[in-house]
């Protein structure tokens, strides 16, 4: 996203200025029917997860998809890495 820091990828104020690739995210949502319980669990091409990013996604889900059910506690949300970076 333009704007954003680098992740460590050069001095703090550099920022991005394009979208150099997209990144992914896949989620696993399991729902216990007998307790009308439902949780997700999502993986992320990031190499950190602010608080503030689950804080914004969670807020939205529960505006656009009540339907589902999800909250900041019961959805997972975990930073995978980048996608080529090396460990």
């Amino acid at each position: 996203e333009p704007g954003q820091a680098l992740s460590g990828w050069g001095v703090f104020t550099h920022r991005a200025t394009d979208v150099g690739a997209r990144l992914h995210v896949r989620v696993l949502v399991l729902r216990d029917t007998s307790t009308d319980t439902t949780i997700a669990i999502a993986s992320l091409d990031l190499g950190t997860l602010p608080q503030r990013l689950h804080e914004v996604v969670c807020d939205r889900l529960e505006v656009r998809h009540p339907e589902l059910g999800l909250s900041r506690a019961t959805l997972l949300m975990v930073a995978t890495g980048l996608p080529g970076a090396v460990n």
